[in-house]
């Protein structure tokens, strides 16, 4: 796949709209285009000396309450899946095994993994698409990682062969120039290097100084992708909660302040500054009647209610709130496993790619540490397999 291929295959508007779901600033309920404001009349129409003066209209902004569903449900799955650090099964028998255990506790502690999981799988299910890439500080001669991900700005594209081994990688970003122009750049990772490449008038330009042999025999980066995002089928039924959120919101916004309807004459009497005790004398059969609202509010409560609920059953999640957790009658360790079974099937689901993820780094990071420290050579063949510890509450 040539640089100019591998540009084009990337499909832009499918990332941006997982995107405009992720951040809940770029919701629906937010776009005029879907949910415009509202006209309010200033001025009704009218005739002034035999011509029809038009109403004056203005805008009125509409309540719009967003509810970030999906953040909170990727939270939690990410919690329960890497909250706890894995645990790296081995039984090391030589000496030379020995030291590379506590060199890759070493990377570890000194790459903070263990929060670098998280923001892994928090990217893989929401934006479907992460990469880790491995390098070795110049200065130091330690290794370091950085992630790549869709919501960071990097457009991914992976090359693979026919049976579908990644072979070679493409990275594509931007920066700033001191002027403030954007520059595009694209790197292609192989086993044995990284070729660096500027876009100029519409044509991908070598970079020399961004050209260089990585140091490895292995790609040095870790790949993982998804179909769709985590919530992607549960989208509409946050758009509709959202929808009917905020259009009950309008409407006690329009029904807070109570409206009287009079007809014939009145006259109000004994009312002092404050408005209370106030009399109203009712003439030649004048009435006055307060306008009521005869909706129930209790339809919006019932229909988001059913809504959540059924989103967080398609889900697997449990809602965690104080509430939730005291409708459940959940006293006993036991009775918290039945709440959390849902969600601990899922980190089973999860587990079938975050577990075999986490295995190549493994292996990339043996390989990697037998390069740097040719004296555990002989322990880059160890077998070193990560386990996953669910977060489980006691």
């Amino acid at each position: 796949m040539d640089i100019k291929k591998a540009y084009s295959s990337y499909n832009a508007r499918k990332y941006e709209e997982y995107r405009r779901q992720w951040e809940w600033q770029k919701h629906d309920i937010f776009d005029e285009s879907i949910r415009p404001r509202d006209k309010v009349m200033v001025r009704d129409e009218r005739w002034e000396d035999g011509k029809l003066i038009p109403a004056i209209l203005k805008d009125m902004e509409v309540n719009r309450i967003a509810y970030p569903m999906e953040q909170d449900i990727v939270q939690k799955h990410t919690t329960f899946t890497v909250g706890r650090e894995p645990l790296l099964d081995c039984t090391p028998t030589t000496p030379a095994e020995r030291q590379m255990l506590q060199l890759l506790t070493e990377v570890g502690h000194d790459t903070k993994l263990k929060y670098h999981n998280r923001r892994v799988v928090t990217s893989w299910l929401s934006e479907c698409m992460v990469t880790e890439y491995w390098w070795v500080d110049p200065v130091t001669k330690e290794l370091r990682v950085e992630l790549w991900s869709p919501f960071r700005g990097d457009k991914l594209v992976p090359e693979k062969d026919g049976t579908g081994k990644l072979i070679g990688f493409y990275r594509f970003y931007s920066t700033r120039d001191p002027q403030g122009r954007e520059v595009e750049w694209a790197s292609y990772i192989t086993p044995t290097d990284v070729q660096g490449f500027r876009l100029e008038r519409g044509e991908w330009v070598p970079v020399e100084d961004k050209s260089f042999s990585h140091g490895f025999q292995k790609l040095p980066l870790i790949y993982m992708d998804r179909p769709e995002p985590l919530c992607h089928k549960i989208s509409t039924i946050r758009d509709r909660i959202e929808k009917v959120w905020s259009n009950s919101a309008d409407c006690n916004d329009y029904h807070y302040a109570p409206k009287q309807i009079i007809s014939g004459d009145i006259e109000v009497v004994n009312s002092n500054p404050t408005g209370r005790n106030k009399t109203i004398k009712l003439q030649n059969g004048g009435d006055v009647k307060m306008l009521t609202w005869n909706q129930s509010p209790q339809m919006v409560t019932t229909e988001v209610e059913k809504l959540e609920e059924t989103a967080y059953q398609i889900m697997n999640t449990p809602r965690l709130s104080p509430k939730e957790m005291s409708s459940t009658g959940a006293t006993s360790g036991e009775a918290f496993k039945y709440v959390f079974a849902g969600i601990r099937l899922a980190v089973e689901s999860h587990e079938e790619q975050v577990g075999e993820y986490l295995q190549r780094r493994i292996n990339f990071l043996l390989h990697a540490l037998a390069t740097l420290h040719p004296e555990v050579k002989e322990a880059k063949g160890m077998h070193i397999s990560p386990q996953l510890v669910p977060y489980s509450i006691e």
